[in-house]
């Protein structure tokens, strides 16, 4: 060994001494070939020792000395010390001036080298150049560098697309040679890997299994496309080539041993979960790159794929996931294989889309999915059975989703139902599809169908004629439904046909809808069966399809034993989606109506006379005269005898809903609303108690259409809906709370002589889920709830969301939503989720009913010198001791206003006006000024006021309690100006976010007068430091807890063991789930959902120092969320916090005046500190700030 390899050798063991050894060596006169090898190595081993500035200079220095030298070995070695030189500056910030000059002096030198090694490096430092472009997004740069790689690889290109025979695109081959030595470097690992790690490590790299990429590693081996170094790499891809066409060959036997998980569809189809866009990720789904991936196992594994997401109910992730494919496909060469694979992509399409369309009416499904089926046809010889599977698939696509086959009492609201959810859920791109998304009408749909199902009939192999004609036979029944007159003699024909084809094992749905059609009874041993078995061999479906047909028999034939039937089942049935279920239960409600009197009545057995008595209660209500005497019918069904009551317990309940859905329809018929009203409430009652959302829904929005345009149903209203109403928001979900504020709107607004019903429907309107939730006191703990728990695990998996935009001044105006978005970040939408599932725990005992404060008890619980200032959508009532009076507010408008803030918004007249209060007083001032003159007019309270400034000013002076709506819950409209000067210069303004926070007894905080304080003045997760923090928690306290020692553990227990509370530390919002507003603690955030498993019951005071802690959310219910209500909510009496950020000596001056004065009473003191504060600071968004929020007295 010479010195030189001596040197470099020992480098390998020893850095710091083959370091010195090389620098000895170079600083002796050696040849250029040694003195080359020398100095790149000594580079090298700098690297190796992380001094990459000294290992760059090194680089540098190379080729400073031996560029231009003609000597093959030394420009090796200058390659490699360019090559390198790239590499290490990939990580830098001055990369974007430096990289390109770089690679295009290694270009110069190197592009027509014959050395495969030099050629190899050149190849992925031009493409390193590629990727750093298009990170920065340098298009326009990005494209000239990849033409010039193009160019370097022109002649590979070519030799790997002789080698595909057709097979590939320019296009495609030219991604995998781009970025071949990465698949290079897989292959090598997969050649010294043992042979049960081929499989994993092949899937987890599925181009490796395309053809593209298996071409282009044979050119490789074949020496035409450089890559390979030296025998020992010859050797080490080649035994990672056979490892690749081993498993080609395991899978070709085997397809469905192909397991997704490392390809770019499903990493893109997780992106689109997080933040990518859809549109964007079906853009970069066509990319080459992705293309050249796909292999006919990767295909089959994501149809797979999108099928059992169908099956396991995702049907949104399965339709990305195929649209993702699609578009993948479209790509493909016009190849035997690119052609097999798109054309399986899009036959799965017709079976995807078919369910989707069940979920989401959307005619661009239903055209792309038509486009597909067409494409499958131009592929398949006619006349053929797969030619007659694919009419199939496309004759169900066009008439499943309208439900087809369905019975006529069931047809037309489903059908509404379902085109309805066009406009409720959010729409996707659809490949190869932007134009309208409105349906075709059902006549024509069953059109289309019909000629597909009529052309696969003759063709159709002896296992697809019964599904054939089955489909065939729903398409008949529909027209029949649409008035047409199908051939009842061809129907009776076809379900003959199809009797005698369907193998009653393999497919008993089959064979019992031709039974159906015939009206013809099934052996025992169908009848038999239990569906829990049919649905475990044959599918839910299956199950769903052969109890329907049974039951619809049953019902005609025998009664009894289709009572029977439903009873066995009743476990399956309550797990079916709603509109399976409704479908069964009407059935089964059917069977309890029968008729049968053929026996002798003293012969009736218990269950006769069961049935006896629904059939009398029926008739009974039928014949009423009066609403009264329907209801005392309906009564009867809660009392039938045992076990029958407990049998059909749920067809005895829908059997109820649907006589009460009658009788107000009946009611609105003959001009009566009231009962109208009363009668449905009772029918959505029912449908809330069977767990039917979409049933109780419809309820909602008959009701709202009654009340419409009519006045004097406050009352009725109140003491029916309002019992029901929460019970509805918990089982309904964000969809019934618009409807429901509707109706109690139409109720204040026409309602202004009986106060005490006005009263009712304001608390209803107002707040009533959060009155519920602090009446109830019902703890929420995650720990003990272990789908909550899951769903806090998801939100600690799931990416972290920026902390800009959390809350802004359009924001804070608008109401909270419960409902998801598809095209929100998938961490958003679990922890929306999450806050929702919290909602629902803690209002959990709404179904008891309201309690309602009549207006004796309102102004019974008002102290002298006390004005309540209680307002509404267009309505203000204010009340003394002594007086109500209600008032309309001026000044509302209908019409929207575009409002460009971090995003941009539509609010309404009062939304508006609201964001500009705050807005007006956040405004610079100006020098000696406490508000922006510019501002006035913004502040005046005269235009939400209107009348009720007359009674404020006749009662000048003492305290003004404000219940605020919607946007003013966050509003200062305390320093609204009433004649020029703000209200809090004649009241003390506090404010109540429910009117059922007047009913709790007045009592003294005895036993826990002593207060907790705790400062945390850190600047840490990602805030600025509050240098005052500690001292204000120190100057209420002694005993205060600041720092290191302010802990998550030692706040949680003080806030259930004071009486008095403060903390002064940051806040946080989040817009979207004001379950996760926080505050920090020293060591990590306080989540409001943390605070619900508290029991704050002897917490008289909570004073929040942190950026405006007095915020959350109002939601579309007038319900606040967030911190101030999880601890109102949870017993804490009053909060006194910020609702902007303020400076922390305006902070500290307020606080500790306030807590030096608390002797004199919290409103006193609360008074008091307002007031020095105001002459410390007379800028009203300093002094103005602070915000009395609960209990005062």
């Amino acid at each position: 060994m010479d010195p030189v390899e001596r040197a470099i050798a020992l480098a390998g063991r020893d850095p710091r001494e083959g370091l010195a050894a090389m620098d000895e060596l170079l600083a002796q006169d050696g040849p250029p070939d040694s003195r080359a090898a020398l100095s790149y190595n000594r580079a090298a081993v700098l690297r190796l020792m992380g001094r990459n500035g000294e290992a760059e200079e090194a680089y540098q220095q190379v080729v400073a000395e031996f560029e231009g030298h003609h000597d093959q070995g030394v420009r090796f070695w200058v390659a490699l010390a360019l090559f390198n030189h790239a590499s290490l500056m990939l990580d830098e910030d001055t990369a974007e001036d430096r990289l390109p000059a770089l690679v295009a002096r290694f270009h110069r030198h190197y592009h027509d080298s014959p050395d495969p090694r030099l050629r190899r490096r050149l190849r992925r430092v031009m493409a390193w150049e590629i990727e750093h472009f298009e990170a920065l997004g340098e298009a326009e740069r990005a494209a000239a560098s990849r033409a010039r790689l193009h160019d370097l690889l022109g002649s590979a290109c070519l030799h790997v697309l002789t080698l595909l025979d057709g097979e590939g695109s320019a296009e495609t081959v030219m991604a995998v040679l781009e970025r071949l030595d990465p698949l290079l470097d897989d292959v090598r690992e997969l050649g010294g890997s043992p042979q049960e790690e081929w499989i994993a490590r092949v899937l987890a790299r599925p181009e490796l299994l395309s053809m593209i990429t298996i071409m282009a590693l044979r050119g490789v081996s074949d020496g035409r496309v450089p890559g390979v170094e030296g025998d020992d790499d010859q050797r080490l891809v080649d035994a990672g080539m056979r490892a690749v066409a081993s498993v080609y060959d395991y899978l070709t036997r085997d397809p469905e041993a192909y397991r997704l998980g490392g390809g770019p569809l499903e990493e893109l189809l997780n992106a689109v979960d997080v933040a990518l866009g859809m549109a964007d990720a079906m853009e970069l789904a066509r990319q080459p790159i992705v293309v050249a991936t796909l292999s006919p196992f990767y295909v089959q594994a994501l149809c797979r794929e999108s099928m059992a997401l169908l099956v396991a109910g995702q049907w949104r992730r399965a339709l990305r996931l195929h649209q993702l494919l699609l578009a993948a496909v479209a790509g493909l060469p016009a190849s035997e294989t690119g052609h097999a694979m798109a054309r399986l992509a899009r036959f799965r399409w017709l079976f995807v889309a078919r369910q989707v369309l069940g979920q989401l009416p959307d005619a661009r499904v239903l055209r792309s999915a038509a486009e597909a089926g067409r494409f499958v046809l131009e592929s398949l010889d006619e006349g053929s059975p797969q030619y007659a599977e694919v009419l199939l698939a496309l004759g169900a696509l066009h008439a499943e989703p309208y439900g087809a086959g369905r019975p006529v009492e069931l047809f037309w609201a489903d059908l509404r139902r379902w085109l309805e959810r066009l406009g409720e859920e959010p729409l996707d791109p659809v490949e190869g599809d932007d134009g309208d998304t409105a349906m075709p009408p059902v006549g024509e749909a069953m059109d289309v169908a019909e000629g597909h199902l009529r052309r696969a009939l003759p063709m159709a192999a002896d296992v697809q004629v019964a599904h054939v004609i089955g489909a065939l036979l729903g398409v008949l029944a529909t027209r029949a439904v649409l008035g047409q007159r199908p051939d009842e003699a061809e129907m009776r024909e076809l379900a003959e046909r199809m009797a005698l084809t369907a193998d009653g094992e393999l497919y008993p749905q089959l064979l019992v809808h031709a039974l159906v059609a015939l009206d013809r009874m099934p052996g025992d041993e169908l009848v038999e069966r239990p569906v829990e078995r049919i649905a475990a061999e044959q599918g839910r479906d299956a199950a769903i399809g052969v109890l329907t047909g049974l039951a619809q028999l049953l019902a005609r034939h025998d009664p009894a034993r289709g009572r029977a039937l439903f009873a066995r089942s009743a476990a399956f049935v309550l797990g079916l989606e709603e509109e399976q279920r409704v479908r069964l239960l009407l059935l089964h409600a059917a069977m309890l109506l029968d008729r049968d009197t053929d026996a002798a009545a003293g012969s009736w057995d218990a269950e006769r006379h069961t049935l006896a008595l629904v059939a009398a209660a029926e008739s009974g209500v039928r014949e009423a005269i009066d609403l009264e005497g329907a209801l005392a019918w309906i009564a009867l069904l809660d009392d039938l005898p045992q076990p029958f009551g407990e049998r059909h317990h749920h067809a005895i309940a829908y059997l109820a809903a649907g006589w009460l859905t009658r009788l107000s329809s009946a009611a609105s018929e003959a001009g009566n609303r009231a009962d109208a009203v009363t009668a449905q409430v009772g029918a959505c009652a029912g449908f809330l108690s069977l767990g039917l959302a979409d049933a109780a829904q419809e309820s909602l929005t008959i009701i709202a259409r009654l009340v419409a345009d009519q006045e004097g149903l406050a009352r009725t209203l109140a003491g029916s809906l309002g019992q029901v109403a929460l019970w509805a928001e918990n089982l309904v979900g964000a969809r019934a709370t618009p409807v429901l504020q509707t109706i109690w709107a139409h109720a204040v607004h026409s309602e202004r002589d009986d106060v005490d019903a006005l009263f009712a429907c304001l608390q209803l309107a107002k707040g009533a889920r959060f009155a519920a939730a602090w009446r109830g006191r019902v703890p929420y703990d995650w720990e003990a709830d272990p789908e909550g728990r899951q769903l806090l695990e998801a939100v600690s998996r799931a990416p972290e969301r920026p902390r800009d935009h959390l809350l802004d001044s359009v924001t804070l105006v608008t109401p909270y939503s419960e409902r998801l978005e598809s095209r929100a970040p998938v961490r958003e939408n679990l922890e929306l989720t999450f806050d929702a599932r919290v909602q629902r725990a803690i209002s959990a005992r709404a179904r008891a009913g309201p309690h309602l404060l009549d207006s004796a008890a309102v102004t019974a619980a008002l102290p002298e010198g006390t004005v309540l200032l209680w307002m509404y959508l267009g309505v203000i009532v204010v009340c003394t001791r002594d007086t109500v009076a209600v008032t309309t507010q001026p000044g509302l408008a209908s019409e929207a206003y575009e409002v460009h803030a971090e995003r941009v918004r539509l609010l309404d007249d009062v939304q508006l006006r609201a964001s500009l209060i705050r807005s007006a007083v956040l405004a610079e001032p100006g020098p000696g000024r406490a508000y922006s003159p510019a501002q006035a007019d913004a502040l005046d309270a005269g235009w939400f006021l209107g009348p009720a400034a007359d009674l404020l000013r006749e009662r000048a002076g003492g305290h003004l309690l404000v219940v605020p709506h919607g946007p003013f819950h966050f509003a200062p409209l305390h320093l609204c100006h009433l004649d020029g000067r703000p209200l809090a210069d004649s009241w003390t303004v506090t404010y109540l976010p429910s009117l059922a926070l007047l009913d709790q007894p007045v009592r003294q905080a005895a036993g826990r007068t002593r207060a907790a304080a705790f400062g945390f003045p850190r600047g840490e997760f990602g805030f600025e430091p509050i240098p005052e923090a500690e001292e204000e928690a120190l100057a209420i306290t002694r005993g205060a807890l600041v720092g290191d020692r302010a802990t998550r553990r030692s706040v949680l227990r003080a806030l259930t063991r004071s009486g008095r509370f403060h903390l002064a530390t940051h806040g946080l919002h989040n817009v979207t789930a004001p379950a996760f507003q926080c505050l920090y603690a020293a060591d990590g955030p306080i989540n409001a959902y943390e605070l619900q498993r508290l029991d704050l019951g002897g917490l008289d005071l909570v004073t929040l120092s942190a950026c405006e802690t007095a915020l959350g959310r109002y939601d579309q219910g007038d319900n606040l969320r967030g911190i101030p209500a999880a601890l109102l909510s949870r017993g804490a009496r009053t909060i006194v916090g910020t609702l902007w950020p303020v400076e922390s000596t305006t902070s500290r001056d307020f606080f500790t005046t306030f807590y030096a004065s608390l002797e004199a009473g919290k409103l006193a003191a609360f008074a008091y500190a307002q007031r020095q504060t105001r002459a410390a600071h007379p800028e009203y968004r300093d002094w103005g700030a602070f915000y009395y929020t609960g209990e005062w007295r």
